[in-house]
């Protein structure tokens, strides 16, 4: 079966960008895309610990906005540029959650210096309820034809094949597109993100029907082989 997706846009935001979801419940699953330090209207507090409380604000409004709060997040990633806004993330981190016994699990990585449009910005995992269905989670999918090793030249044309292959991984775990639920995707260089999000748009053309997705760009040699690659979670 496919649980259907509901898309979590809260008041007063859009995303200017992207064409994803700030979030997206599937089931009792809650998952977010990538999120920066941003106020309504895409602005910022234009420090480290301003922007740390922005973002926390952000994702404790996708949590009300679909029914949570902040003690149904499960897992937060949060992607750095600058190793010293590590002490900014831990203070609003600390206000969010200032129980130390009862804390998501959370990663911080640093990042590329094009990694992110923000000084850092962060994706997370909520769990609602009972209803969560069966999650699946992918290998690295690429831009590899079938059956060779090649990746085309065109990064137009590699984005579609990886997420041809998307299609293929879903179907193979027992589902389809309409189970994905979450995609991180890895780009080698930022305007990467232009032909990305045309072949999302041809995957995922109904935008009040759209998995989260999170986009960063690596550091060289992030990736062994060609332009992109994605990780994705379904739920059946």
């Amino acid at each position: 079966m496919a649980f259907k997706r509901q898309v979590i846009m809260p008041p007063g935001r859009t995303r200017l960008h992207s064409p994803v979801p700030e979030g997206m419940r599937c089931g009792d699953w809650l998952f977010s895309s990538l999120l920066g330090p941003t106020g309504g209207g895409g602005v910022s507090a234009g420090d480290p610990v301003g922007d740390a409380r922005l973002l926390f604000k952000r994702i404790n409004d996708i949590l009300e906005s679909a029914g949570g709060t902040p003690d149904n997040l499960v897992h937060l990633g949060v992607y750095v540029l600058d190793d010293e806004d590590r002490q900014a993330i831990n203070v609003a981190w600390g206000e969010m959650f200032p129980d130390g016994a009862g804390r998501p699990a959370r990663y911080i990585l640093n990042v590329d210096p094009e990694g992110t449009h923000w000084r850092f910005a962060a994706q997370f995992t909520a769990v609602l309820g009972d209803n969560l269905g069966k999650p699946v989670f992918s290998p690295m999918i690429t831009g590899h034809a079938k059956g060779s090793n090649q990746i085309p030249a065109d990064r137009e044309r590699e984005v579609d094949v990886m997420f041809d292959n998307l299609k293929s991984w879903a179907e193979s775990a027992g589902g389809s597109l309409a189970n994905v639920a979450s995609v991180m995707v890895y780009c080698m260089q930022d305007d990467g993100r232009q032909p990305l999000n045309t072949g999302w748009a041809k995957v995922f053309p109904d935008t009040t029907d759209l998995p989260c997705r999170q986009t960063l760009v690596m550091r060289p040699d992030g990736l062994q082989e060609g332009n992109f690659g994605a990780f994705a979670t379904a739920i059946l």
